[in-house]
């Protein structure tokens, strides 16, 4: 076999363990409250990094084994199939990353809004106890005391 199929392959399952762990990371946010987001958060990150220095160093062995393919001449018949095929199967998986972190975004931004209404509502509430407390003590008298 060929070193860029190898290599191909080898950056193929880098994104799609970039993919699972995007997959992973969505039915977590999908389950959860924002109590753990943030740890959870922080692992996704550092994994999902990892994958990416990989995919990093197979995309730059890629690049040398095609810079060696084309001074060496044509590649054969099989070759540029695998070749094709590895990039095909490549495209469809990125573009299901893509569709993944959409709709990771889209629940971050559900919580992130549902935390906002949670700190409103908190605000509110806040203020009218302290409304209710300001009134009860003007209602007891309290405050005579100190006009006499």
């Amino acid at each position: 076999m060929n070193q860029a199929v190898s290599f191909a392959r080898s950056r193929n399952r880098c994104l799609e363990r970039f993919l699972t762990l995007s997959i992973d990371f969505l039915l977590f946010l999908q389950s959860q409250t924002t109590t753990t987001l943030d740890q959870e958060l922080r692992r996704f990150e550092g994994d999902r990094d990892a994958t990416l220095r990989a995919l990093d160093l197979f995309e730059r062995k890629l690049r040398e084994e095609g810079a060696s393919l084309a001074t060496a001449g044509r590649p054969s018949p099989e070759l540029a199939q695998e070749l094709k095929l590895q990039l095909q199967r490549r495209d469809d998986i990125v573009h299901r990353i893509l569709d993944t972190d959409l709709q990771i975004m889209s629940r971050i931004e559900q919580l992130k809004n549902g935390l906002l209404k949670d700190l409103n509502q908190s605000r509110v509430a806040k203020e009218r106890l302290g409304k209710f407390k300001s009134g009860a003590n003007n209602a007891s008298g309290s405050g005579l005391d100190h006009k006499i």
